[in-house]
């Protein structure tokens, strides 16, 4: 069953995330996020908020910038260009940087925007100059990874919530709404994950939660000035000055094929999220004469026993063709032997006897 997810792709609305198109997140992802996780708060399957064992729950990583954004093109572009990545197409969402530890609960919460995490105001500070102006991508801070400090914050509908937390001594404390005094939490996690994914939330809610939330700390200001930067600051001028002064950028780091004449090749980089393989789809794309030039390269990870491909416009157009010529092919069929197989009786030439 599809979960539903906050993506910024969806016009700020629920959406239902595409898992059977979507490749799962592979066990190694699973394992370095834990890994990382550990080297933090030297537990390893712990849930960051509540500090309690999930190590029994295969959902325990939840990505903090959803996987399937990595399907909006302008949107992930314009991030890896705001980071000052080397080139378009880098931006991995299955990063350990962008993989929370969370209980059940806990991820049901995140996942409808009801809390965030707001970083170290000396963290944020690095993306502003002295005059705080937010610097251009040249200017693009490295903050180091290791362990970041955030101040957990419930932005709408947590009102009726309240937060078991475990202590090392295997007490626990309940913790209500505001949580007022819920401690300090360290996490792998990096900032720049944790800015994008309260944009989103904040792009979302109503515009009186809005307020509210913004009013509740003087920081989150500065992380919703930074999500309105990099999620457009890639525009069309960038992009044609970008083909000059930064040709390597727009390499896309994955070789890939376009097949549609309508979409311009300079505007659609491969997508950065990986799709299910499946050795039906090639044969699907070639039913048709029109497409039968249709074809589906895998990308081969470390791990050989597991093939990818990228999910390209191309592979999405794949696979619904593939779907629907399926469900024509089995509509046909099931006709076919409706009429073949079932013997109708023929209609009575003269008005049945009443009994």
């Amino acid at each position: 069953m599809a979960s539903k997810t906050w993506s910024v792709q969806a016009n700020a609305k629920e959406v239902e995330e595409p898992e059977l198109l979507l490749e799962s997140v592979t066990n190694a992802a699973r394992q370095r996020a834990r890994r990382a996780a550990s080297r933090v708060n030297s537990k390893m399957n712990r849930c960051l908020i509540e500090n309690s064992d999930v190590s029994e729950s295969y959902a325990d990583v939840v990505h903090v910038l959803e996987r399937i954004n990595g399907d909006d093109d302008k949107f992930m572009t314009s991030l890896e260009w705001a980071w000052g990545m080397k080139r378009q197409g880098l931006l991995n969402l299955d990063t350990n940087k962008n993989i929370l530890i969370l209980s059940p609960t806990m991820r049901r919460t995140f996942k409808f925007g009801k809390w965030t995490l707001l970083p170290e105001d000396s963290i944020l500070r690095q993306y502003f100059d002295k005059d705080m102006r937010i610097h251009k991508r040249q200017d693009f801070p490295r903050i180091n990874d290791g362990a970041y400090e955030y101040t957990f914050i419930p932005l709408h509908s947590m009102e009726d919530v309240y937060i078991p937390r475990q202590e090392e001594d295997g007490s626990v404390t309940i913790h209500e709404y505001p949580y007022p005094n819920f401690p300090v939490l360290k996490s792998h996690m990096h900032p720049n994950f944790i800015i994008v994914e309260f944009g989103i939330v904040l792009s979302i809610i109503d515009e009186d939660k809005r307020t509210k939330v913004l009013d509740l700390h003087p920081s989150l200001r500065l992380m919703k000035r930074l999500y309105d930067e990099w999620k457009s600051c890639f525009t069309v001028e960038n992009h044609k000055r970008a083909k000059r002064a930064h040709p390597k950028f727009m390499t896309p780091e994955y070789p890939f094929t376009r097949y549609r004449p309508d979409i311009d090749p300079n505007l659609t980089p491969p997508r950065r999220i990986p799709m299910q393989q499946t050795d039906s789809l090639k044969r699907r794309a070639s039913i048709t004469d029109d497409d039968s030039d249709i074809d589906v390269s895998f990308q081969t990870p470390p791990n050989k026993k597991t093939k990818w491909t990228m999910l390209t416009e191309r592979t999405l157009w794949a696979h619904d063709l593939g779907i629907f010529s399926v469900e024509k092919w089995f509509a046909t069929r099931v006709s076919s032997w409706v009429n073949d197989s079932v013997a109708y009786p023929p209609l009575p030439t003269s008005p049945l006897p009443r009994e």
